[in-house]
């Protein structure tokens, strides 16, 4: 029986939230993929329909998050004109307020991604992307007209956003702050710092140095690295050449061989 995609995504919804619970209650693993489709009221096969293990079950609730994020943001009105740091500030307490009912399983969940870092950028990757793309967004909204800001910079800043968030979602899982307000400083503090940078042009700064240094370690030391070079290749072909020579030395025939196995030795005796 095939089912709608409305419907799917309400299964998915479901076995989510189920999930959420389960792992509230039992821990990561102390949960079975049985009982979480069970808790939701599903076969116990249906929930591998959706998530495959149980780990993509952290990563789909952090996705779930962002795009809710994102839809509210779209209904703020007038958010067009925020600038950098009304905007990341913004997103940064929307998300965390979102986390706010299940933040026992967002404790868990990172923790159990920190476990595995590498697999886990792997299947956060989306979500990173996304996130890396509406930074770059306000970046370039920061930096108007001008694109001072090389591509492969905005790149890399857009990803530090994305590291910082996380630092700041680990320190508010940490914060026992009445109303989390440390967090809400951090965010803060940190904020006026990372727009004082974009503000003061320190990135096309930072890349023409960058770019300058590169050039001149590659075409200046060019000579120096030849040089270096030079000594490993000429000792190769030496090495190749001898091989060659005694490989082409000619060999003993069978009499000579014969006899030279046949002649004693001479031995002097010790008297």
């Amino acid at each position: 029986m095939k089912i709608s995609s409305d419907q799917k995504a309400i299964v998915r919804q479901n076995l989510l939230e189920s999930a959420i619970l389960l792992f509230t209650e039992k821990g990561f693993a102390g949960a079975t993929m049985r009982e979480i489709s069970a808790r939701a009221g599903y076969s116990p096969g249906t929930i591998y329909s959706y998530f495959p293990s149980k780990e993509r079950i952290y990563f789909a609730y952090f996705e779930m998050r962002q795009e809710q994020t994102f839809d509210e943001i779209g209904q703020i009105e007038g958010f067009e004109d925020f600038g950098f740091k009304e905007s990341i500030q913004t997103y940064m307490e929307l998300l965390l307020e979102s986390f706010l009912p299940d933040r026992e399983f967002v404790s868990g969940a990172f923790r159990a991604i920190m476990d595995s870092p590498m697999r886990s950028f792997s299947d956060l990757r989306p979500a990173r992307e996304k996130f890396s793309d509406w930074v770059t967004s306000l970046v370039q909204q920061e930096d108007g007209d001008s694109g001072a800001t090389p591509q492969a910079l905005l790149s890399f800043f857009a990803h530090l956003i994305d590291d910082y968030k996380n630092l700041i979602i680990v320190h508010w899982l940490r914060d026992d702050s009445e109303g989390f307000h440390r967090t809400s400083q951090l965010i803060d503090l940190s904020l006026d710092l990372l727009t004082s940078i974009l503000k003061s042009g320190i990135l096309p700064k930072t890349a023409d140095i960058l770019i300058f240094l590169l050039k001149g370690h590659l075409f200046g030391n060019a000579d120096q690295l030849f040089r270096l070079m030079s000594p490993s290749l000429s000792g190769k072909q030496t090495g190749k050449s001898v091989k060659s020579k005694s490989n082409s030395r000619p060999k003993p025939d069978s009499t000579t061989q014969a006899s030279a196995k046949g002649k004693p030795s001479k031995r002097t005796d010790r008297k």
